[in-house]
């Protein structure tokens, strides 16, 4: 019987300021497995869960027998025994997954098509993403005709819900919160950054004192998806490189000083202080493609809408 044990040792290593922090994070998602794995005892309804999650689950236990389980040491269920999983329980959550989910896309794309059927009802535009391919998405002939008609190959900006499947791929646009073509002026600055971006992961290790770790392939990626999700901001940047293999932006808006770093795994955190005052603000380092995270980054940089 093989027992598997978190050694907390030796990621306090790499972290030695975050014991607290991290003890707090393993125990609360134990916890959700615990609650997620209890489930399967009884009556089982539709799981509401993530993507990374719904990933999580088809792969953790795929390879049990019927004769095995793994069992959760100190944990009680619902019955006041020792909670597990095992090949049928497994089975019982995996049937009440759904095929797909929605999300929110924001982002930019290249414009390769446009047109309005000959009833002259119904018109659409083409964008092709790095993401999900080519998106079609559905608006009124004369939208098409005033605001994309000659703007073949220019670069749009869109916010989206979408329907992807449970490995991430596209299926379907499901409705159009923004999209429109972006200025020229804009685009300048957008291209400046992605430059920056570029030539900052060119940097080697030890390009500040010999200390400084070369930006990763993660937090470039990061980078790249910020400046796509508020483009609008592009113009407010500075971008600079962080000693532990990060990138950060640095922005000033609304009497604040922001900075948005992103750390060498592509999480992202926001730091603030007040220009003519004492306030400061943080949040939580997380996927800049999560819905938390974007929400912070408008609150402080004025970009909801």
């Amino acid at each position: 019987m093989p027992r598997i044990e978190w050694d907390r040792r030796a990621p306090q290593l790499q972290l030695p300021d975050m014991m607290d922090e991290m003890d707090m994070l393993v125990s609360a998602s134990f916890n959700r497995v615990i609650s997620l794995f209890d489930h399967a005892t009884g009556p089982v309804t539709m799981l509401d869960l993530s993507a990374e999650s719904i990933r999580a689950l088809k792969r953790f236990g795929s390879n049990l027998l019927s004769d095995e389980k793994i069992e959760f040491p100190g944990s009680k269920g619902s019955d006041g025994n020792v909670v597990y999983l095992d090949k049928y329980r497994r089975e019982r959550l995996i049937t009440h997954v759904p095929d797909s989910y929605n999300l929110r896309y924001d982002g930019t794309g290249k414009l390769i098509g446009s047109g309005v059927d000959p009833s002259g009802t119904n018109g659409r535009i083409d964008i092709h993403t790095d993401e999900y391919g080519t998106l079609t998405l559905n608006m009124s002939p004369n939208r098409v005709r005033s605001d994309f008609d000659g703007s073949i190959e220019s670069e749009v900006y869109f916010r989206l819900h979408i329907a992807v499947d449970n490995n991430g791929a596209f299926r379907s646009v499901v409705d159009v919160f923004d999209v429109d073509v972006i200025e020229s002026s804009l685009m300048a600055s957008l291209s400046a950054c992605r430059s920056r971006i570029k030539a900052l992961t060119s940097l080697q290790d030890g390009w500040h004192d010999g200390t400084g770790k070369a930006p990763t392939a993660k937090a470039a990626a990061a980078a790249t998806r910020l400046l796509s999700r508020r483009p609008s901001m592009a113009d407010s940047y500075s971008i600079f490189p962080t000693d532990g293999g990060g990138l950060l932006f640095e922005f000033v808006r609304l009497g604040w000083n922001h900075s948005v770093e992103i750390g060498p795994a592509g999480k992202a955190e926001i730091y603030s202080s007040e220009i003519n005052g004492d306030g400061e603000a943080d949040t939580e380092a997380s996927d800049v493609e999560s819905e938390e995270f974007i929400e912070e980054f408008d609150q402080v940089a004025g970009t909801r809408k």
